[in-house]
């Protein structure tokens, strides 16, 4: 009963974080980026004839997908969930979800034995409802739950390997820090960000620990180093080269910081996932860029005043220069450029926080020492300005909740009717179902499920890059595979809301280069009554070559 009680908080805590995500988990519809990972767990279940996004594999098992800087370790995990339970709703959106709210478990752990049972329940009441994590669960085009899961363990496994020595706890470090990596190489971030601030605050504390554990534990971090070493000369510098905004060679370092400031300020302020995927303003504040900047400065003021330091205080100085450090590496990536970026330094400002506040009022009511004053104020200070947190998070929260209930003005590539489009391709029944244009082959195998998956094809690039010369060896072997002696359907956003100009320009050179039989177009309307999408039935299956004449 003792440990229901101890329990009850937390477990209720996690819950309403887990209640509040799954509100009409059907909305919006899948996100191209959101479900690039199913086709790719799918040939990792041995289905080699789907068409998915991979860039490195052994066989038709996938390594690397998408421009070869985000590895398979989502589709890895997804595989034996889709084999299960098959391609749904919860099947895709639930786990992401299930691993924010054991990422939440483990913070609280870390802050009631760091902090202590109160600050830990503060913690997480300030972190549970925060619709930054929610909407990010929610939908994780990053993908961002894996890399929030171990950027949390990795950071608790350094606090305690630095206050045990343990060599599983640098060994988990380790882990984290390589998968990580293979998860998404802006991992890289992370890993820079903690070990500068291991440096710079423990430095010596840290050589010691290692020197202590030799010989196993210096060889376990001389071969992750070199690992991570193989990383930057491959995975880094391949994505280093991107440059998917255009504005990585153009933009000065102050319009850089510019960009990231507003990126911090729409991503912390809650609702900006929202804003994209309904594409409407919402309210966004630089509060929460003020507010970070204020408890970094208080907490060095309070770090350089009070003497001695506690581990609290250990731990509040390794916090403060690994969000520094973290927010520097963010802010000098020029490709920086969405909210899943700077999603990277979540749950570290209320973590931050936290920490500070339970560091001022230590001893606060029993002694009058030292910089009391400033710490009472920052004491102060940082309990109205959580109140004020908890209070947004609230605002925030009911809007979240009513907005996915209830809102039908959804940006295209977001509209859940792209289910009813599978439904009505499922009901055409075509040999083979073509993309023509970005952001609908992804979710359309995902909604097919495994059986029908191999039917599709994504030839949104292959038409681009073919531009006027249909008759490339490539583009002319996609054709006698996909398209001669089949019935297809070629799909594609309607008029005004292809994602790329000119889709339905391709698609029309396409059809008058192939000579279907005969054609037929659809238009298909969302809730709202839009004609989003077009279904161009070509029969190539029925032609009957003309006879010669007889006497």
């Amino acid at each position: 009963m003792r440990t229901l009680l101890r329990y009850s908080v937390p477990l209720s805590l996690v819950t309403v974080f887990v209640l509040l995500a799954t509100i009409a988990l059907d909305k919006p519809g899948y996100y191209y980026d959101e479900v690039i990972h199913i086709p790719v767990a799918m040939r990792a279940l041995g289905d080699c004839e789907v068409d998915a996004a991979v860039t490195s594999e052994i066989g038709c098992f996938p390594l690397m997908q998408t421009l070869g800087y985000v590895g398979a370790v989502k589709a890895w995990l997804a595989a034996p969930i889709i084999a299960a339970f098959g391609t749904n709703v919860w099947s895709v959106r639930l786990p992401p979800i299930l691993i924010g709210a054991l990422t939440l478990a483990i913070l609280w752990s870390f802050a009631r034995r760091e902090l202590g049972v109160t600050w830990a329940a503060l913690l997480l009441l300030l972190l549970a409802g925060d619709p930054v994590l929610l909407n990010h669960a929610r939908l994780d085009w990053g993908p961002q739950m894996i890399a929030l899961l171990l950027r949390v363990t990795s950071l608790v496994a350094v606090v305690r390997w630095l206050q045990t020595g343990r060599a599983h706890w640098l060994a988990l470090v380790c882990a984290s820090f390589l998968v990580g990596v293979v998860d998404k190489v802006s991992f890289v971030w992370v890993i820079g960000a903690w070990v500068a601030a291991v440096a710079t605050v423990m430095g010596p504390m840290a050589w010691g620990r290692l020197r202590a554990g030799a010989p196993w534990q210096p060889l376990l971090a001389a071969i992750t180093l070199a690992l991570f070493a193989w990383a930057l000369a491959t995975l880094v510098r391949r994505a280093a080269g991107l440059d998917i905004l255009g504005d990585a060679q153009t933009l000065t370092w102050s319009g850089q910081l510019a960009k990231v400031w507003n990126l911090y300020a729409g991503t912390f302020s809650g609702l900006s996932v929202i804003g994209w995927v309904f594409g409407a303003a919402v309210p966004t504040t630089a509060a929460f860029n003020v507010l970070l900047l204020a408890q970094l400065a208080a907490a060095v003021v309070l770090l350089a005043w009070c003497r001695p330091w506690t581990p609290a205080r250990r731990l509040l100085a390794l916090l403060t220069a690994a969000t520094v450090y973290l927010l520097l590496a963010i802010a000098l990536t020029r490709q920086v450029g969405g909210s899943h970026h700077l999603f990277t330094l979540w749950p570290m400002p209320t973590l931050h926080l936290v920490t500070l506040v339970a560091v001022a009022a230590q001893h606060l009511g029993t002694e009058r020492g030292r910089g009391m004053v400033l710490r009472s104020t920052i004491a102060i200070a940082g309990i109205a300005a959580g109140g004020a947190l908890l209070a947004w998070n609230v605002a925030m929260d009911l809007r979240y909740a009513d907005i996915w209930r209830n809102d039908r003005d959804f940006q295209p590539l977001f509209d859940p009717a792209i289910t009813k489009l599978g439904t009505r391709l499922d009901e055409l029944a075509p040999d083979r179902v073509i993309s023509a244009d970005w952001g609908l082959h992804q979710p359309l195998v995902t909604l097919a499920g495994r059986e029908r998956a191999p039917r599709y094809r994504e030839w949104t690039w292959r038409l681009i890059d073919a531009s006027d010369n249909l008759g490339r060896d490539d583009v002319q072997r996609a054709i006698a595979r996909d398209v001669t002696g089949k019935r297809v359907a070629f799909v594609l956003h309607g008029e005004g809301y292809t994602t790329f100009a000119g889709a339905h320009a391709r698609l029309a050179a396409l059809l008058a280069a192939t000579h279907p039989c005969h054609t037929n177009e659809e238009g298909f309307a969302n809730a709202a009554g839009r004609t989003i999408y077009t279904i161009v039935l070509a029969d190539y299956a029925s032609c009957r070559r003309a006879m010669p004449a007889t006497r």
